[in-house]
């Protein structure tokens, strides 16, 4: 049984995971001084080498029908066992959460609205989606179609613009570089943002398909959000070159560079609009999955109830982690990557091998 009883369909899951991937390939600072120019070969091998780990994931959502990952937890490992391993993956949720906190209020801060006290920021953030979580799952990701095309559009329209000061020769050498960076950059990849999709295990039971299309979307989902993290990547190297590596935002230095006209420049507007839409849904689906599991961990019947709660943590942290940019970054390439993997892709394995040699399974699955 799911807490949160409102459906979505299977296309509204495959557009909600690339919109999530969206919403981190604007901001990949977290790569761009480890593997510099050369970052765009290493998101290429690091999505070959998540592509099985899709596959794990479509598994244990088919394996486990009505059941989410706190809930898969708990039925394997027992009540006890299994709650404190969900502590575990709360704590990850917060975490994450509250990084993506910061990549909005740091956007917003540098490019928009520079006076405005970070505090007023954080609650802005928390406001817009608790009133989003709230809502419900349908509501959440009613518009994500709308946010991908819109995403996919501004992508391909700052290609254009920025054509004329494309160089390719920007994108080589390659495999210049020690091997240990190659290494670091696909393990970050895998952690920040491919390794994030475990979320959706969260959201899977509520969503309209069958086993087939459970493959087919998560699947076709990361594929396309992973194909924009490569644009993106792409255009930024290529327009950027060697200075690539020095930014904290550097898809937003390459959209500063944008010329229409002389009367047309500041188009980055348009880059700022979308990367806060991104981002305000990534939040709102990593705060729906950080409710989803207090209720689960708790054993509550209504996620709602708890909404503001866990909102008034996620500010108050947020608010007393340092808004510091560069400090996120070097969290993101050196600490969390090795303890999150563990979370994303490795236990999840765990879970999957147990449940099969064991014969562990949902139910509804049991009863066919």
């Amino acid at each position: 049984m799911t807490i949160a009883e409102t459906k979505i369909s299977g296309r509204q899951f495959m557009y909600s995971i690339i919109c999530f991937i969206q919403a981190s390939a604007i901001l990949n600072a977290f790569i761009s001084n480890i593997t510099y120019q050369e970052s765009w070969l290493v998101v290429i091998f690091a999505f070959i080498i998540f592509i099985p780990s899709v596959f794990m994931y479509g598994a244990l959502i088919n394996r486990f029908k009505d059941k989410n990952l706190i809930q898969i937890i708990i039925q394997i490992f027992g009540p006890v066992l299994g709650r404190i391993i969900s502590v575990i993956y709360l704590i990850f949720f917060l975490s994450i959460t509250m990084f993506n906190i910061t990549d909005l209020t740091d956007i917003t801060k540098t490019s928009m609205l520079p006076t405005t006290p970070y505090i007023i920021l954080v609650m802005m953030c928390i406001l817009i989606t608790a009133w989003a979580v709230r809502s419900g799952l349908r509501v959440l990701t009613i518009y994500s179609k709308m946010y991908v095309f819109l995403a996919s559009f501004i992508i391909i329209l700052s290609i254009i613009f920025l054509f004329n000061v494309i160089e390719i020769g920007n994108l080589f050498p390659i495999f210049s570089l020690p091997l240990k960076k190659y290494v670091q950059g696909i393990h970050i990849l895998n952690a920040i943002p491919f390794g994030e999709l475990v979320v959706f295990l969260l959201i899977a039971p509520n969503v309209q398909m069958n086993k087939k299309q459970t493959y087919k979307y998560f699947f076709l989902g990361s594929s396309i959000g992973a194909f924009s993290f490569f644009l993106t990547v792409l255009r930024d190297i290529s327009v950027l070159g060697e200075t690539f590596g020095m930014f904290v935002f550097p898809s937003l230095v390459a959209f500063r560079l944008i010329r229409i006209t002389e009367a047309i420049t500041r188009i980055e507007i348009l880059f700022i609009v979308i990367l806060i839409i991104l981002l305000i849904f990534k939040i709102s689906i990593l705060y729906y999955v950080t409710v989803i599991t207090v209720s689960q961990i708790f054993n509550l019947k209504k996620y709602k109830n708890i909404v503001l709660s866990v909102g008034f943590f996620l500010m108050t942290a947020a608010i007393v982690l340092s808004a510091n940019s560069i400090q996120h970054t070097l969290a993101a390439q050196n600490g969390a990557p090795f303890i999150w993997v563990t979370l994303q892709i490795i236990f999840p394995f765990i879970l999957l091998l147990i449940s099969l040699i064991f014969n562990i399974k949902s139910p509804k699955e049991e009863s066919k």
